[in-house]
């Protein structure tokens, strides 16, 4: 059976919600592909382009899970880092938004 992340019960019951996780694994990749990309170009980490992304799409929120300085010290990197609005549309075109399900 596909696993998408919900029970047939949520399924069921939020298609709309549970649609964009199939596929998942392969979207990621090619996000992951562009993000690599991009960061080749700027010289940066694949981390800073991430951080980069995220701000120019007004995105601020804690940094979870640094658990070493060096990795404090990568995402304070990427405030040096301006992606150009062909950097964004690259990383954006296998974008897919989606509501949250489940805790959060």
């Amino acid at each position: 059976s596909l696993n998408v992340g919900c029970t047939p019960a949520e399924i069921r019951e939020t298609v709309y919600q549970c649609a964009p996780f199939v596929g998942f694994p392969k979207t990621l990749k090619a996000i992951a592909a562009r993000i690599r990309e991009v960061a080749e170009k700027h010289s940066a980490t694949m981390s800073q382009v991430t951080f980069a992304w995220h701000f120019a799409k007004g995105v601020a929120s804690p940094i979870i899970g640094a658990t070493k300085a060096k990795y404090l010290d990568d995402a304070v990197g990427a405030l040096d880092l301006t992606l150009s609005a062909e950097d964004i549309a690259a990383i954006d075109e296998n974008y897919i938004p989606h509501r949250i399900v489940g805790a959060v």
